[in-house]
């Protein structure tokens, strides 16, 4: 269903309530401002939602509970500040996640533990000026990750330990002073490392070519 480019600006508990064999649904650029958190409770076999482009500013921490076979989110350019840390634990099939764009000054270290089949991950352009070291902890399938224009000062060295097939991993525009020899040590099937526009004033031992 193609709902984007139009002028939607509320979803209700009843908008796709007799929709239960939706699958595929765009709502991108209306002006969406408020989600019921019951709007896909009937949405069993939705896998891919798009909800970009709207001026969202919270997210119901149960909007996606019913949404077990979903597989694709796009909530990027909306105005999010706070993302409930069990707002995608129920998507276990999760693999394309796009929440750049927004205003999110935090996220809780449990956000992302039950999504262990998330391959692609964008948080670029938030408020966010720390990573918890464990934050993708139980995402080890992940392969394409960005965190690029944050208020990032700091990589700890354990930050990326469990994900060792990140191929793709943008850090750029953020604020990084100083990068240990040890913060990439696990990523061997890295293929791009972008650190472009920060403030390293060091050159790690196993980055220098």
């Amino acid at each position: 269903m193609d709902l984007s480019r139009n002028s939607i600006t509320i979803l209700d508990s009843e908008t796709f309530y007799n929709n239960v064999g939706l699958i595929w649904l765009s709502l991108a650029k209306n002006s969406i401002t408020d989600i019921h958190t019951s709007t896909f409770q009937n949405s069993i076999k939705l896998y891919y939602v798009d909800i970009s482009g709207n001026k969202i500013i919270s997210l119901p921490a149960e909007l996606f509970k019913n949404c077990v076979e979903i597989e694709v989110i796009r909530l990027e350019e909306n105005r999010i500040t706070d993302l409930h840390p069990s707002t995608f634990y129920n998507n276990r099939r999760l693999n394309y996640l796009n929440l750049s764009g927004n205003k999110i000054i935090s996220i809780e270290l449990e956000t992302f533990d039950q999504n262990r089949e998330l391959q692609w991950l964008y948080l670029e352009r938030n408020s966010i000026s720390d990573i918890s070291r464990s934050i993708f902890r139980n995402n080890s399938r992940l392969c394409h990750l960005d965190i690029s224009r944050y208020e990032i000062t700091l990589i700890n060295p354990d930050t990326f330990i469990h994900n060792k097939k990140l191929t793709f991993l943008y850090l750029r525009v953020n604020k990084i002073t100083e990068i240990s020899n040890s913060s990439f040590r696990r990523l061997e099937q890295l293929e791009e490392l972008d650190l472009s526009n920060n403030n390293i004033s060091n050159r790690p031992a196993r980055l220098t070519r």
